[in-house]
């Protein structure tokens, strides 16, 4: 155990141990990468916190978590699991934040790092910086989370600094959310985030808010 906390003391330290390797600019993307997709006007009412019967005209990841809004977390992440497929992006997130939540740290790790693989680079390569930097920056503190809890007392994980904060990367509006667990706020974009429209629109709306207040009161394992 011992020296695996080294080895993943060294693969995830990599620049993590300068304070000032912190950037201070917001994060934008450079093209408004949303002019041209398809509004769905039921997916920006879920936002809003309203019930939505039957969601139109909205694609299909919009339509599942319309859909499966009421299901537990555990069953909710299994079910978008299967529906994106482990080849995606999106799947390879959803199981990971399965693992995370339910299983032990090794696994849980290595889901986690696979996922942060695959959604920064799918997330890059179409052009939404602002996702990629965020799914990236809460995988991190995912694994910096765990690596910590697998530590020795000799082992200086107590040394691995804070990447710079959501408030820093989004706006001052957001850094509230550094203050929460980063599986709560992974969880919670996972059940909400259809890509529509530009992420800080989902990190403001009413519908992320009480999801973050209800994980915080319920627990990050327990069913809700």
């Amino acid at each position: 155990m011992r020296s695996l906390c080294f080895f993943l003391l060294a693969f995830l330290s990599m620049g993590a141990f300068a304070p000032e390797a912190k950037e201070s600019l917001e994060v934008f993307n450079q093209h408004q990468n949303f002019d041209q997709v398809p509004k769905c006007g039921a997916h920006s009412e879920f936002l809003e916190g309203k019930d939505i019967v039957k969601p139109i005209n909205c694609n299909s990841i919009a339509v599942f978590q319309i859909e499966n809004s009421d299901l537990p977390t555990s069953e909710y992440l299994t079910k978008l699991y299967i529906f994106a497929g482990k080849e995606t992006a999106l799947g390879a997130a959803a199981l990971a934040a399965r693992t995370i939540l339910y299983t032990n740290p090794i696994t849980a790790f290595s889901s986690a790092e696979l996922a942060s693989r695959r959604i920064t680079i799918t997330l890059s390569e179409s052009g939404d910086v602002e996702r990629a930097v965020l799914y990236s920056h809460l995988f991190f503190e995912v694994k910096r989370e765990i690596l910590q809890s697998l530590c020795r007392e000799d082992a200086m994980c107590d040394e691995i600094s804070v990447f710079q904060g959501l408030g820093d990367s989004f706006g001052s509006q957001f850094k509230y959310i550094d203050n929460e667990k980063p599986i709560s706020v992974l969880v919670c974009l996972l059940k909400m985030d259809s890509y529509l429209e530009p992420v800080r629109n989902i990190l403001r709306s009413p519908r992320f808010k009480h999801c973050l207040v209800a994980h915080k009161l319920l627990g990050e394992g327990d069913e809700q």
